[in-house]
């Protein structure tokens, strides 16, 4: 988790295609050379966070987030 900008986004990745296998991935191009995992709280501001894990009553569902988010982590390291 470091500023150096990279081309893909594994927690985007994830979010994209939550079947997609580490293989699947690696396939595709996306592997740790080329791809970035920001830190929890910089995906919680991002629009994309807030359309996928904000419920009907506007709340935040944090458990999901959270959940997506440490399927990115594992599928990264």
């Amino acid at each position: 988790m470091n500023n150096i900008e990279k081309p893909n986004d594994i927690f985007v990745a994830t979010l994209s295609n939550p079947n997609a296998t580490s293989l699947d991935l690696l396939q595709n191009n996306i592997n740790v050379n080329n791809t970035a995992l920001l830190s929890r709280d910089q995906y919680k501001n991002t629009p994309l966070a807030k359309k996928v894990f904000t419920t009907e009553d506007g709340s935040f569902n944090e458990d999901a987030f959270n959940k997506a988010y440490d399927i990115a982590e594992q599928k990264y390291f």
